[in-house]
């Protein structure tokens, strides 16, 4: 069969893709790029006109000048595992992700010990933790008692806070957790014990990339020196979860072929996460909030992040970083003053949303010192009552924001 020609008058965006390479120098391409899945992008230069006011006789008015010249512009995406963790979360929050940690039990030297409701996570082998901080979540497998769970799994597997790392801070966890009160004291036997965990926190180390926007074989544009500016993550009722990122570059420039120094490597193809199996769950000081959420938001900016310009150049001369933030927002089911009563008394403690894949791949978005302030929403007769809360995170000696990816199996 021939192939028909002549039949586009304009470049099909399903052709468009987006990948990026991590710079080592501001502004200049390095490395094998990879690309991101996303759903649209409003990445642009855009140009500053300005017309002189100049008096003529002849009623005329003077031709306009550029005065500055801008790049960047807002990717929208949906969740999905790996495929944002360096682009957007590394991005905005300029650090690196720690190792990435996979303990295994051997010869059953790993102990969940559920004692008068404290949990301690402890191993026979010295420096078996190693590789933990505290606050940080990790998942545990591979164990098989504990109360059993509405996904048929067992209590003492899932999702923990490690609050501190105990006296003995290689051997010992001290944890919390939405599964603490179902937990039972137990030894995997062998290695069937298994923890898993990678965590990375705002910091400060100055990260940017190189990104560049294909939308033919030889059309492409490029934007050098591209910082994260601001980035949000929602998720809700009837919807899957998505997120932004808001892009400041030092220039935009056309090329005919790819920066990559090889073959720009493909994106990840796991599922997005939806609202129901995809949505563990949220929680306060390690618990479980004990109402339905109906939506959640997060957002991390780079406040006051911005190009630097000087005469004589379209480009960017530098990037302000901007002081980091991170606040949030959350609407949850009212049916009593347990979490409400923290707005009044103005209490903080680490509000958590954890989220997975279809293959239980999952990530936990930390606010570590959240604030709430809310207000019980009643929106009509015969309607759910509701609580808005807004959060607002302030900095604590781990940081303000943590980030925790944790593998299936």
């Amino acid at each position: 069969m021939v192939a028909t020609t002549g039949f586009q008058a304009a470049l099909e965006s399903n052709r468009a893709s987006i990948g990026y390479g991590v710079e080592s120098v501001w502004g200049t391409a390095a490395g094998q790029f990879q690309l991101i899945r996303f759903n649209s992008s409003t990445l642009a230069g855009a140009r500053t006109m300005q017309r002189p006011s100049e008096i003529t006789g002849t009623r005329e008015a003077s031709q306009s000048v550029t005065t500055q010249v801008t790049a960047g512009g807002t990717i929208n995406f949906s969740m999905s595992a790996t495929t944002f963790d360096e682009f957007v979360f590394a991005n905005v929050l300029q650090a690196d992700w720690g190792s990435t940690v996979a303990i295994n039990g051997s010869s059953g030297d790993i102990t969940l010990t559920a004692s008068s409701g404290m949990i301690t996570l402890s191993s026979t082998t010295p420096g078996k933790f190693s590789g933990l901080i505290n606050k940080q979540w990790i998942r545990t497998l591979g164990f098989s008692l504990g109360s059993t769970l509405t996904d048929g799994t067992k209590a003492n597997n899932g999702w923990w806070f490690i609050e501190n790392r105990g006296t003995s801070p290689d051997t010992v966890l001290n944890l919390i957790g939405p599964n603490g009160t179902g937990a039972a004291t137990e030894t995997p036997s062998g290695s069937a014990a298994k923890i898993r965990a990678s965590t990375i926190k705002n910091g400060s180390t100055f990260k940017s990339y190189f990104t560049e926007v294909q939308y033919d074989t030889d059309k492409f544009l490029k934007y050098a020196g591209s910082y994260a500016a601001r980035a949000t993550l929602t998720g809700g009722l009837g919807a899957f979860t998505t997120g932004t990122v808001d892009i400041v570059s030092k220039s935009e420039a056309q090329g005919t072929a790819t920066s990559s120094t090889g073959a720009v490597l493909a994106a990840p193809t796991g599922r997005v996460m939806d609202p129901i199996s995809g949505f563990v769950g949220c929680y306060f000081n390690g618990a479980d909030l004990g109402t339905g959420v109906e939506s959640f938001g997060i957002t991390l900016e780079n406040t006051g992040a911005a190009s630097e310009f000087a005469m004589g150049s379209a480009a960017a001369q530098g990037i302000l970083s901007g002081t980091f933030t991170a606040s949030g927002t959350l609407r949850a089911y009212f049916k009593d003053f347990t979490l409400y009563s923290n707005v009044a008394n103005e209490t903080s403690g680490e509000l958590a949303f954890i989220v997975q894949d279809s293959t239980g791949a999952s990530y936990a978005f930390t606010f570590l010192d959240a604030k709430l302030n809310g207000r019980i929403a009643i929106g009509g007769p015969g309607q759910a009552v509701s609580v808005d809360y807004e959060v607002s995170a302030g900095p604590t000696s781990a940081g303000t924001f943590v980030i925790d990816r944790m593998a299936a199996s």
